[in-house]
Formats: structure tokens, C-alpha cells, sequence
């Protein structure tokens, strides 16, 4: 089984996949406390869609932490969030494009030879 290590979340290594904003600790324009969307998704369109095994060399996990919105850029493969080092309870909010689920949803599990193992720096 291969071992992937998690990365920090950065704009440099995450640009590819898509963007992130801290909205703990916002920052930029604001009036008084609000503080307008940082991070933007387009509404609706198409995507052609390819199934290779090349994804399977290319898989890397990233550390998302508390407070953190991630938007994923369309056609990038994806799984949901997994619980890192000893929290008990995640609360993640998932927001999708009208019908996505009916038009852009499909779960294509690892083979078991291809599954891995993920290392974190983690520590509670």
C-alpha cells in the first residue's frame, strides 16, 4: 500500500484543484464586520468527462483546517473529508450547482491495489 503524506493547504499547491479562503480571519475590503465572497462558483455548464487510471498516480491530500471554504474546481476528482488525528465530529457544508447530483455525481472507488495510506503531522 503507498503512503501519501498530507500537505499543508497553500495557494501554490492547491491553485490546480482550486481555492480556499480563511473565513475565521477574513481579510481585504470590508464595511465594518462584512466582508464580501472571497471565493466564487459558477453556476451551472457542462464538462466533458474522461475516466483514466492516470488519476490514481496523481491522488494527493491536502489539510483543511477549522474554518477553512474550499471550492473545488469542476472536473477535479475528489473524496469527501476524512477526520484527521483524534477529533471525534467534522462538520463539513457541501454546496453544489442546481441538479449536480443528478447530472455529475459518480463514485468510482479505488481498486484495492491502488488504495493508500494517509500520514498526517496531526497531534492532539
Amino acid at each position: 500500500m503507498r503512503t501519501i503524506q498530507a500537505k499543508e493547504l497553500t495557494n501554490d499547491n492547491f491553485r490546480t484543484y482550486g481555492e480556499f479562503y480563511d473565513i475565521m480571519h477574513p481579510v481585504g475590503n470590508h464595511l465594518g464586520d462584512f466582508y464580501p465572497d472571497h471565493v466564487l462558483a459558477a453556476n451551472g455548464g457542462t464538462m466533458p468527462m474522461a475516466f483514466s487510471s492516470y488519476v490514481v498516480k496523481r491522488t494527493e491530500v491536502f489539510r483543511v483546517p477549522k474554518g477553512t471554504l474550499v471550492k473545488i474546481n469542476a472536473g477535479v476528482w475528489h473524496q469527501e473529508s476524512f477526520v484527521a488525528g483524534n477529533e471525534e465530529d467534522v462538520h463539513v457544508l457541501i454546496v453544489l450547482p442546481q441538479r449536480t447530483y443528478k447530472r455529475d455525481c459518480v463514485l468510482v472507488p479505488y481498486e484495492e491495489a491502488d488504495w493508500v495510506r494517509i500520514e498526517t503531522d496531526c497531534k492532539k
